[in-house]
């Protein structure tokens, strides 16, 4: 696998905080309140190693989206569970119960979600660099 170099990293975290920017903004847009976000974690790994550069010792849900397109790729969306709860009770305006109990409505909803966000990021990406990247399905991990 080809690792990337210092500024290789660095210019795709800095296209990735606008791809995020806009990310936040579909969301706040979605639940209808302001949103902040961190900065997204760039790194190369292959599909089987997909936890490098997260933390292990927090359980996680997280939502997987293959990039079509040239290039291609993979984004992971990833919330603790604690997190992919509160956030999926904030985009149904409800409370939610933990990441076990959740119907087929609330999965799907999660997924759209991450879809949505995954999809403005893209955009911000496609607008910057003249590309023509689309999210696939996403499946949840």
């Amino acid at each position: 696998m080809r690792q990337l170099d210092q500024i290789q990293q660095s210019a795709l975290s800095e296209i990735g905080n606008i791809g995020a920017g806009h990310a936040a903004f579909a969301l706040a847009d979605l639940v209808g309140r302001r949103v902040e976000i961190n900065v997204p974690k760039v790194w190369v790994a292959s599909p089987t190693n997909l936890p490098i550069g997260m933390n292990q010792e927090v359980p996680m849900l997280a939502t997987h989206f293959k990039v079509l397109g040239e290039p291609s790729g993979g984004i992971l969306f990833a919330l603790t569970k604690e997190n992919a709860s509160k956030f999926l009770g904030l985009i149904m305006e409800k409370q939610t119960q933990t990441t076990v109990d959740w119907s087929d409505l609330e999965e799907s909803s999660f997924k759209e979600a991450g879809l949505i966000l995954c999809a403005a990021y893209l955009e911000a990406l496609n607008r910057m660099m003249n590309l023509r990247l689309i999210p696939s399905i996403p499946r949840i991990l």
